[in-house]
């Protein structure tokens, strides 16, 4: 559910290639990082908050590639 009223939105996801591409954002606030690994740490669980302005709804994808859902940039959205 999306909200008039909202200006940012959470989201919480657990897909290494979205997460990626997440924390690269500079709009996108961290709340909570799952960690994996002893040596070289994984985001495999992340959760933040984006500015509503950020999201864009399109036509569905015909393929479900999960790595073109967050598209990159450290400015997107602004």
């Amino acid at each position: 559910m999306l909200s008039a009223a909202w200006d940012r939105v959470q989201v919480n996801l657990h897909n290494l290639s979205i997460n990626k591409k997440l924390l690269a954002l500079s709009v996108f606030e961290v709340t909570e990082i799952d960690l994996l690994g002893e040596k070289r740490l994984s985001a495999v669980g992340l959760s933040g908050t984006i500015p509503v302005g950020a999201l864009s709804i399109k036509a569905p994808r015909k393929r479900n590639e999960l790595n073109r859902v967050v598209k990159g940039g450290s400015n997107a959205g602004t």
